[in-house]
C-alpha cells in the first residue's frame, strides 16, 4: 500500500511538471538561426507620414539602414501599388454576417532596392516605423524581416527593445513535403477535372480601346500573347479565423499586410519569367483584387471546424463561386496530414481537364464547383512556419493554377546540384539556391501553353507608368526607381516618365532596337522555328515584323503548326478534325473524323491504311476520354480511367483521405504528449498489479496448504460445515435464534457445539490471533477453510500441528 501511494505521488508530480514545462516558440523549430533587430523607428514613421501627406512631392523615397548578419544594408524604399488592382477591396467579415471595409492602408506597402546593388529587391510594409518584409541581395540571398509581435514566445530570448526578427533562407528548416498533389491525389483530382462541364466561361467583351491596345501589343511587342491580350490575373485572397488568431494575433491590418507581402514575392517570380522564350520578360502579373478576413461563421460556417483535412478544405473553398476572379487563394493555420502546406487545381490547355486560371464554374453531378482555387497553411507538424516557407508554398500552388504539374525527374527540370531544383519540384525547396524561386523549362512550357489559350480573363486594368509594362501611350516603361535602376531594365528610357531618352529612337524592349537606335535592314529580330519563318527588321522601324506562320506538320509529323506553335493535332496533317473514339480498346488513341464515312477513326487504323504517314498516336496523359467520362493514364500505352459521375466530389475525396482518421492524426500531432502519459499510466498500473500479485501469491499458496490440512482434520471428525450466525435455533427448524447456527434436519449435533469446535481449532492453529477477530472472520467467510485463508492473508502465522493418524 505504501509503495502504491509513493508511485502515485511521483506520477502526479510528473504530470504537474509536464503541464508546467516551458515550451519554446514553434518558430525556433523551423529556423536554425535568426537575429534580433532594434533600429530607431522614428525616422521610418515620420518619413512614411510625410510621403503619405505628400509634403515632399519631389522626393518620395525613404532611406534607412539595417545592420544584421555582420553586414549593413542601406535600403532605398518608395511607395508601390503595383501589387494591387486599381479597384482592390480589403474586407472583414462580421459576426452578424455583414462585410465591412478593413482599416488596412495600402500606402504602407513599399518596394525598393539595396543601395549599390541594382539587381537587389526589397518589398514590405511599414507599420509604426517598423519594416516588415523581404530583402533580396544582388547575390541572391534572401532575408526575411518579421515583426516580433507574431512570435510572442521569442521575446524572452532577445534583448529588450527588439521589435523585429531577421533570418535568411539558408537558416530555414523546410518540411520535406509541402504540396499535397502527389501521384495518387493528382490522378484523382484530374479525374474530377476531366469530367466537369463548364457552366459559363465566356470572356467579357473588349472595349474598343482594349481591342486596339491588344492588337498593338500583339504586333509591336515580343511578349507572350495571352488569350485575352491582357497581362493581369486578378486574384482573390482570403484568410480564415485560425490564420487571424495564430499568425497575426488577431490584428486585421497585420493579416492583410502578411498576405500582401507573400503575394508580392510570387508576383515578382511571374513578372520576371520569360514564358515564350524570346529572351524578354513577359510581364505576366498576378494582382490582388480582393482580400477578405473570414470568421468562423463566414460562408455558412464552412470552415468553422478546426480539423478539416486538406482535400476537404480545398473542396469547401471550391464550393464558393469564384468565377469573377482569375484565381482564389485561401490561407489558413491548419496542420494538414503528411506535412502538407498547400494544394491547388492544375490548369490545362483547352481540350484537357478543367481547372486553374480563368476557369468558370464547373457543373459536377453534386452541383457547381470553382476549380480556379488554391489553399496554403502556416502550420506544419505542430510548428508555425516562417513566412519564407509559406512564400515558396504559395508560388508553388500558383504554378499549379497556371498550368504546371510537378517537375519530372530529369537533368533539365530537376537538376539538383549547386543550382538546386526549381519551384515546381515535388519536394520542398528552401529558396537558398538559384533555381529555387524560378520555373523550370518544363514548367515554363506547360504554363505557356495555358497562357496562350486559356487566359481569357486576364486584363490590362493595371496600366500605369512605373509597372515595368509598356502600355498604351507609353514609349517605354522601366518600372519604379531612379535612373540607375532604369538603366538596367531599359537604358533608352527616362525613369518615372515612360518616355525615351533625348538621343534614343526606340526602346530596348522593341524587337528592332540596337543601342537605342533602329536596327539596320535585315537584322534578325525573330529566329526561325519549325512553325515560323525568321523575321527581319526593315531599317526604318523598331517594330519586329510579324513572322510568316507555316501551316505544316511538325514534330516529325505527329503535330501540326498552329499560329506559329507546334500544338495542333496530328489529324490536321491530313485535313481532318480530332475526335474521341468510343471503342473500349481505342479510348486513349488519337482519333480523327474521316470525310468519307463521317466516323471517328483511330490514327492507328489510318496509319495502317496508309492515310497517315506517321505511326498512330496516343492522347496525352490527363486528357479526357470516353466522351469526357474519364481521363487517360500516364502508362504506356495509356488507358482510359473511368469516373463515376454519380459519386460526389466529397465522397471521392473521402475514399482516399479519411477525414476522421486525419482528424485523429492531426490531434495526435498537436497533443502527442497525452498518449505518452496514458501509456506511462498503463505501464505503472501493470507494474503495480504484478508486484501486488507476486506479494500475495506465497500467502495464497500457504493458505491452500493450510486449508488442505484443516480440511483433512475436519474430515477426521466430521464434514466441513458452514458457520452460521444465531444462538437458539430449534433443532431441525432452521430458524434463527440467539446463539446457535441453523440446524440441519437429521443432524445429531447442536449448531452451537459445532461453532465452538471450529473456534477451538482455529485458536489452536492461530494461538496469537485475537478471539474476537477470529469470530468476525469466521462469520464473514462462512466456512472454516476460507477463514484459515483469510487469517493467513492478514499476516497471522499458523502453528504446526501433527496430523491425526
Amino acid at each position: 500500500m505504501r509503495l502504491n501511494r509513493l508511485l502515485l505521488i511521483v506520477f502526479g508530480s510528473l504530470l504537474v511538471s509536464i503541464a508546467g514545462a516551458d515550451r519554446s516558440d514553434p518558430l525556433l523549430t523551423r529556423l536554425s538561426y535568426y537575429e534580433p533587430l532594434s533600429y530607431s523607428t522614428h525616422h521610418l514613421k515620420t518619413g512614411h507620414l510625410m510621403i503619405k501627406r505628400r509634403s515632399v512631392p519631389d522626393d518620395n523615397k525613404l532611406h534607412f539602414t539595417i545592420t544584421a548578419y555582420n553586414s549593413t544594408f542601406n535600403l532605398l524604399l518608395w511607395p508601390s501599388s503595383d501589387v494591387f488592382s486599381p479597384n482592390v477591396e480589403f474586407n472583414v467579415h462580421q459576426e452578424n454576417g455583414d462585410i465591412k471595409p478593413s482599416n488596412y492602408d495600402p500606402s504602407t506597402f513599399y518596394k525598393g532596392i539595396i543601395k549599390g546593388q541594382p539587381l537587389s529587391s526589397v518589398h514590405g510594409h511599414i507599420h509604426d516605423g517598423v519594416f516588415d518584409g523581404e530583402v533580396r541581395t544582388a547575390a541572391g540571398t534572401t532575408y526575411h524581416i518579421e515583426h516580433i509581435m507574431k512570435y510572442p514566445g521569442v521575446t524572452q530570448h532577445v534583448p529588450a527593445g527588439t521589435h523585429s526578427l531577421i533570418y535568411s533562407d539558408e537558416h530555414m528548416i523546410v518540411p520535406k513535403s509541402t504540396c499535397a498533389l502527389k501521384k495518387v491525389l493528382f490522378d484523382k483530382l484530374q479525374s474530377i477535372q476531366a469530367t466537369g462541364e463548364p457552366i459559363h466561361k465566356k470572356p467579357r467583351p473588349l472595349t474598343d480601346d482594349e481591342y486596339y491596345e491588344n492588337e498593338r501589343v500583339k504586333r509591336n511587342s515580343k511578349k507572350v500573347n495571352t488569350a485575352s491580350g491582357g497581362r493581369f490575373c486578378q486574384i482573390f485572397v482570403a484568410v480564415d479565423h485560425l490564420f487571424l488568431q495564430h499568425v497575426v494575433g488577431g490584428s486585421e491590418t497585420m493579416a492583410i499586410s502578411e498576405v500582401t507581402t507573400i503575394f508580392s514575392s510570387s508576383q515578382n517570380i511571374f513578372q520576371t519569367t520569360d514564358f515564350d522564350s524570346n529572351g524578354q520578360f513577359d510581364g505576366i502579373t498576378p494582382q490582388l483584387v480582393r482580400t477578405d478576413i473570414l470568421n468562423r461563421d463566414s460562408y455558412n460556417g464552412k470552415f468553422r471546424s478546426d480539423n478539416i483535412d486538406v482535400n476537404r478544405y480545398l473542396n469547401l473553398w471550391s464550393e464558393i463561386d469564384h468565377s469573377t476572379y482569375c484565381l482564389a487563394l485561401l490561407v489558413t493555420y491548419r496542420d494538414f496530414s503528411d506535412g502538407v502546406l498547400g494544394l491547388a487545381w492544375v490548369a490545362q490547355p483547352p481540350g484537357g481537364s478543367s481547372g486553374g486560371i480563368c476557369e468558370g464554374r464547373v457543373r459536377l453531378s453534386i452541383g457547381e464547383r470553382s476549380l480556379n482555387t488554391a489553399i496554403a497553411s502556416y502550420l506544419n507538424y505542430g510548428a508555425r512556419q516562417p513566412r519564407g516557407v509559406v512564400t515558396i508554398t504559395v508560388a508553388h500552388e500558383f504554378g499549379h493554377n497556371f498550368g504546371s504539374p510537378h517537375d519530372p525527374e530529369s537533368s533539365q527540370c530537376s537538376p539538383g546540384g549547386s543550382g538546386g531544383n526549381y519551384i515546381m519540384y515535388p519536394r520542398a525547396t528552401d529558396g537558398r539556391q538559384d533555381n529555387n524561386d524560378r520555373f523550370s523549362p518544363c514548367s515554363i512550357n506547360s504554363i505557356y501553353a495555358v497562357l496562350t489559350t486559356k487566359s481569357t480573363c486576364f486584363t490590362n486594368d493595371g496600366a500605369f507608368c512605373g509597372n515595368a509594362i509598356r502600355e498604351l501611350g507609353e514609349r517605354c516603361d522601366c518600372g519604379i526607381g531612379d535612373q540607375t535602376d532604369c538603366n538596367r531594365v531599359d537604358p533608352c528610357c527616362t525613369a518615372g516618365e515612360c518616355t525615351l531618352n533625348p538621343n534614343a529612337e526606340c526602346s530596348a524592349t522593341d524587337g528592332c532596337c540596337v543601342s537605342c537606335q533602329n536596327a539596320t535592314a535585315g537584322y534578325v529580330c525573330s529566329e526561325e522555328t519549325e512553325c515560323a519563318a525568321e523575321s527581319l527588321c526593315t531599317g526604318n522601324s523598331s517594330t519586329c515584323p510579324e513572322p510568316y506562320y507555316r501551316n505544316i506538320p511538325c514534330n516529325g509529323g505527329t503535330r501540326f503548326c498552329e499560329e506559329g506553335q507546334c500544338t495542333g493535332s496530328v489529324c490536321r496533317t491530313i485535313g481532318l478534325v480530332e475526335c474521341q473514339c468510343t471503342d473500349s480498346d481505342k479510348l486513349c488513341q488519337v482519333c480523327c473524323i474521316t470525310n468519307d464515312t463521317d466516323t471517328c477513326t483511330s490514327t492507328f487504323e489510318l496509319s495502317s491504311a496508309g492515310v497517315l504517314s506517321v505511326p498512330g498516336q496516343y492522347r496525352d496523359s490527363g486528357r479526357s476520354c470516353n466522351q469526357f467520362r474519364g481521363y487517360c493514364s500516364d502508362s504506356n500505352p495509356p488507358t482510359c480511367i473511368g469516373v463515376d459521375n454519380e459519386r460526389t466530389l466529397n465522397d471521392l475525396l473521402d475514399i482516399f483521405t479519411l477525414e476522421t482518421l486525419n482528424n485523429v492524426i492531426n490531434w495526435l500531432k498537436s497533443y502527442w504528449w497525452i498518449p505518452i502519459i496514458v501509456i506511462i499510466v498503463i505501464i505503472i498500473i501493470i507494474v503495480l498489479l504484478h508486484v501486488t500479485y507476486r506479494k500475495r501469491k506465497p500467502l495464497k499458496k500457504a493458505a491452500r496448504r493450510a486449508s488442505s490440512t484443516v480440511r483433512r482434520m475436519s474430515q477426521s471428525g466430521g464434514e466441513e460445515r458452514p458457520a452460521r450466525r444465531g444462538g437458539g435455533g430449534e433443532r431441525g427448524g432452521g430458524e434463527r435464534g440467539g446463539g446457535g447456527g441453523a440446524g440441519e434436519r437429521g443432524r445429531g449435533r447442536q449448531p452451537g457445539t459445532e461453532m465452538r469446535e471450529i473456534l477451538q481449532r482455529l485458536k489452536k492453529f492461530f494461538p496469537r490471533g485475537d478471539v474476537d477477530l477470529i469470530v468476525q472472520v469466521l462469520r464473514a467467510e462462512r466456512t472454516e477453510v476460507k477463514a484459515v485463508e483469510k487469517l493467513l492473508t492478514l499476516g497471522y502465522k499458523m502453528k504446526k500441528v501433527p496430523m491425526p493418524r
